[in-house]
């Protein structure tokens, strides 16, 4: 699995069963791979002992563990761009150290446990995925059910492009991809306040936005209305280009008099 993935556990163990599989992948394609987790150190090198030689890859820097804590202020509002920023400058050093890139899996939890700090963090997750979908950044974020409201974590899910089979029904995702922001699955009158809302989050009106429908199976009227409001926001703002609606969205637009 590669590119940037949402994966929602309940229990400890299983989150590091799936990091383990992608971290292996990441040292089969020659990545430098990173473990963040709430655990110290210490017992991370026993948790991703099934890796090999943990101690020898840390050695050469094939391998980097982190605790969250020591990472970022946990439950407090983040600055994206500046998270961001850490984020590529780790990914140059990896491929400057002859590695093809960088591989993260972050077990993100702790990061949202505050209710103040989770629309940052939603902002973050989104701009995250733009530069993932163009540089040689993957990213595996786990969050814990249990810890965190079904409902936030429907929206972690959404913007992400994947998500485990284990993850609250999200019937829509909202992702970049080669430089377009895309919308995929449904939107109908019982999402459309969610996508609302994370359209808003992910597109800020600060830059000029390439909106994806190719991916789009269903929008009702409810959902076509708030689409249709956002690209009018955007376009006095940094511009919004529209490309592939499928025929449901021409239908709609011509019988509801909106334009994209």
């Amino acid at each position: 699995m590669d590119g940037h993935a949402c994966w929602i556990f309940d229990q400890q163990h299983e989150f590091v069963e799936a990091a383990l599989e992608y971290l292996t992948d990441g040292l089969r394609a020659e990545q430098r791979i990173v473990y963040v987790g709430s655990e110290p150190v210490e017992e991370q090198r026993e948790l991703l002992a099934p890796l090999g030689d943990v101690g020898g890859m840390i050695d050469k820097g094939a391998l980097q563990l982190f605790e969250l804590t020591n990472l970022y202020e946990s439950g407090k509002p983040v600055d994206p761009e500046v998270r961001v920023a850490v984020y590529l400058a780790a990914t140059d050093a990896a491929v400057a150290d002859g590695y093809t890139g960088l591989r993260v899996a972050a077990q993100a939890t702790d990061l949202v446990a505050g209710p103040h700090a989770r629309e940052a963090h939603l902002r973050w997750e989104s701009i995250a995925d733009r530069y993932i979908a163009t540089h040689p950044l993957s990213a595996f974020c786990g969050y814990r059910r249990g810890a965190l409201p079904e409902q936030l974590l429907c929206d972690l899910a959404a913007v992400h492009p994947a998500s485990n089979e284990g993850h609250p029904a999200v019937p829509f995702h909202l992702f970049s991809d080669s430089g377009n922001v895309v919308l995929a699955g449904e939107v109908d009158t019982f999402s459309a306040p969610d996508f609302d809302r994370l359209l808003e989050l992910a597109c800020d009106g600060g830059e000029q936005v390439s909106l994806d429908l190719g991916e789009l199976d269903f929008i009702d009227h409810h959902g076509l209305a708030r689409l249709a409001a956002h690209t009018q926001r955007l376009a006095t703002h940094g511009g919004c280009a529209v490309h592939n609606p499928p025929p449901v969205v021409d239908r709609l637009c011509e019988l509801l008099d909106l334009k994209l």
